[in-house]
């Protein structure tokens, strides 16, 4: 891949390469023409980073309280239509 012709072709796959989703032969054109282009390759870091501060964020867990609210609330809304699964319109939510 040439940075003039390439840029496209390597943006279109970025995702595959970063989620390891990429053949190994479209993987290794991807990666070398990050090694040359500046342009994608500060794209694939900027992904790369956000994809790292994404993960660690989701890492952290909702605290005990809130979870136990949340499952009372479920728990209510299955209750109070009978059944056992939760089928409240957003109106009827908001109305209880």
């Amino acid at each position: 891949m040439s940075c003039d012709s390439g840029c496209q072709e390597a943006l279109d796959h970025l995702y595959e390469v970063l989620d390891g989703e990429c053949d190994e032969q479209r993987g290794a054109a991807v990666r070398a023409h990050l090694a040359e282009c500046d342009h994608c390759r500060q794209q694939y870091e900027m992904e790369s980073e956000v994809r790292s501060l994404v993960a660690s964020a989701c890492c952290e867990q909702a605290p005990e309280e809130l979870r136990r609210r949340i499952i009372t609330r479920i728990t209510q809304i299955r209750v109070t239509t009978g059944s056992g699964s939760a089928s409240l319109t957003v109106e009827q939510y908001r109305a209880e």
